[in-house]
């Protein structure tokens, strides 16, 4: 008698039923069954993501991704749904949108508002406390020349 192999989307599928209970206990209310297809679907539609699938460690890597976007009410379909799946090394990892992080931390009441704001080399900007407050101030004409990008704030 030889040992039937199972397909990798079909050991991954195993794999995320057989977690079902314990991401269900980390995060209570989440849609299980639809999160699930949604990772399978981005698994199956994106190349190099697909290749991880193909290895134990990788459907684990998968599952452990799948456990975090339960957790952290993300779905994996970009900025629509907060947060991505992308490959680093022989692993998927999320990769939450920014926006999430906004959204997050102004449904908290801790902030306001949030937004980022691009600084370049020649822009004129302090950065201090005040107050025991973060305070950042720029100063820049939008309509010159300037410089390359340094960084955000």
């Amino acid at each position: 008698m030889t040992k039937m192999i199972k397909r990798p989307m079909t050991a991954l599928a195993d794999m995320l039923d057989r977690q079902k209970e314990t991401i269900s206990e980390m995060a209570p209310g989440a849609d299980l069954k639809k999160l699930f297809g949604l990772v399978r679907y981005a698994i199956s539609t994106e190349p190099d993501l697909g290749r991880v699938v193909e290895t134990q460690h990788g459907r684990v890597s998968i599952v452990q991704a799948a456990a975090k976007l339960a957790q952290l009410g993300l779905e994996p379909t970009g900025k629509v749904g907060g947060a991505y799946l992308v490959r680093y090394k022989d692993k998927v990892q999320v990769l939450p949108y920014w926006g999430s992080y906004r959204s997050a931390a102004v449904e908290s009441g801790a902030v306001t508002d949030l937004y980022v704001v691009p600084i370049h080399e020649r822009d004129k900007y302090t950065w201090a406390i005040e107050g025991g407050r973060q305070v950042f101030t720029m100063t820049s004409d939008p309509f010159s020349d300037r410089g390359s990008r340094k960084g955000w704030m």
